[in-house]
């Protein structure tokens, strides 16, 4: 039992003092943002952010369009969302998830409500929203129409970049 305890510790010293040997890896900085708001997408409730040097832009005078987005309720094109205190900041980028039993309907949907085809491939399709568009109420309307099988809202995070 004396024998396994010295091994023991001995163990235990040498990968402390290998440990402190090793260059500590660089964390990196935490990223500064500011809520304006609260949306709801798909029943989650989502924080509406708005991270580091845009807080300053947002109070001058320079980008007014993008001004008036970020302060109006609702979603748009290039809104910054956070889920809760430690999840990641999400991107919306205006992209739209459509699938449809219907291939045609996808192209009449498009046209009804002012969104570019990006990709259309069979019942499959990317729909880009036309910058200033609200997103929350088109996603609804979408989502309420029986042609539609499935549709979703891209958020852009950094979830999958390497460390």
């Amino acid at each position: 039992m004396n024998k396994l305890t010295l091994c023991a510790l001995s163990v235990i010293i040498s990968t402390s003092t290998f440990a402190t040997e090793l260059p500590l890896l660089k964390q990196k900085d935490n990223i500064q943002t500011t809520s304006v708001g609260f949306v709801e997408l798909d029943g989650v409730r989502y924080e509406k952010v708005v991270v580091g040097n845009a807080v300053k832009a947002k109070q001058s005078s320079i980008n007014s369009f993008a001004r008036t987005l970020v302060s109006q309720p609702g979603l748009y094109q290039g809104d910054m969302l956070k889920r809760g205190k430690l999840s990641r900041i999400e991107r919306i980028s205006g992209n739209l998830y459509i699938s449809s039993d219907d291939a045609a309907a996808i192209n009449e949907l498009a046209k009804m409500h002012n969104l570019d085809v990006s990709y259309n491939q069979g019942n499959k399709a990317i729909l880009k929203a036309p910058q200033g568009k609200e997103l929350v109420s088109l996603l609804k309307a979408l989502k309420a129409d029986k042609r539609i099988k499935m549709a979703n809202l891209e958020r852009i995070s950094n979830k999958m970049q390497p460390e």
